[in-house]
């Protein structure tokens, strides 16, 4: 295959994936690998630890969904071993208290760090060291952000994924992105504002682990509890086919659910849109950064 027809498959898959459902029901079954061979399916045979990495990475099934399923089913009555954890994960609603913990912090550090600056939009007073800082991590990001779509791609195309039957799961999706796209900008923001190398790089690592928060409790509470993570994907995941059969169910049987998407779906574009242009974001800070800081 031409590089020219690469282009041409790569403007038809991102023109496909703004027109479609692509973060609340994809309605692409394509999947392109280096050998360009489409692949629409995959091996069914998981072991429990593919379905838990399944389950961590597919985006509507987040904070509020795993809340939500804790809630729902009662998991240890024929447990050995009741972990600490069990016992207060119901009383306390602690996926839930993960995300609010996720936007007070971010809240918070992006309030004081606006407040705070006072030097404009192009200072140009920043020390040498910091300059070569701000290129140095703007490149880094720039070559980082390819990842980032693919990534949205992957998580996009699992065979099995969370049904997208309520609101909680359009919140999830929303937060997958929408707080990984807001942390990368922030990072960018407080390299560009911070005079002391030290203090760029420790606050670059802090917003970074905000932005891993939720995986890593869905990580802790899986390895303590694999059981419930082969439940969720044999019993709770479906195919893309059904949930698509799925969603469009739920948008003709519930109002609120149907209005709710409503207000989401710009939104959605938005985002959607955004990630996309992330790249040319990170490579205009290339040049941006140096110069104003």
């Amino acid at each position: 295959m031409s590089k020219q027809d690469n282009l041409n498959t790569l403007q038809k898959d991102l023109r496909n994936y703004i027109t479609s459902e692509i973060l609340i029901g994809n309605t692409s079954n394509r999947r392109i690998y280096p050998d360009i061979t489409p692949q629409t399916t995959l091996d069914e045979n998981l072991s429990d630890d593919e379905k838990i990495e399944a389950i961590i990475k597919e985006p509507k099934f987040g904070m509020f969904s795993l809340n939500k399923y804790i809630l729902s089913r009662n998991l240890d009555e024929k447990k050995k071993t009741i972990f600490c954890t069990n016992v207060f994960i119901k009383k306390l609603f602690l996926p839930i208290l993960i995300f609010i913990s996720q936007w007070m912090l971010y809240i918070s550090i992006m309030n004081q760090q606006v407040r705070t600056y006072e030097n404009g939009f192009c200072p140009n007073n920043g020390s040498v060291e910091t300059k070569l800082i701000m290129c140095g991590i703007a490149i880094f990001y720039f070559s980082n952000s390819f990842f980032i779509w693919d990534d949205l791609v992957v998580k996009t195309h699992l065979k099995k994924v969370m049904p997208t039957r309520d609101i909680f799961v359009l919140i999830d999706i929303m937060q997958e992105f929408l707080f990984n796209l807001l942390v990368y900008m922030a990072n960018m923001f407080i390299i560009f504002i911070s005079d002391n190398p030290v203090e760029i790089l420790l606050n670059s690592l802090a917003m970074e682990f905000l932005m891993e928060l939720d995986n890593q409790f869905k990580e802790k509470y899986f390895s303590q509890n694999p059981d419930h993570a082969i439940d969720i994907y044999d019993n709770i995941f479906v195919s893309r086919s059904d949930n698509r059969i799925i969603f469009q169910q739920k948008l003709k049987e519930s109002k609120c659910f149907y209005c709710f998407r409503g207000c989401c779906y710009i939104p959605f574009k938005i985002l959607l849109i955004s990630l996309m242009i992330f790249p040319l974001f990170c490579f205009i800070i290339i040049f941006y950064g140096p110069i104003c800081k």
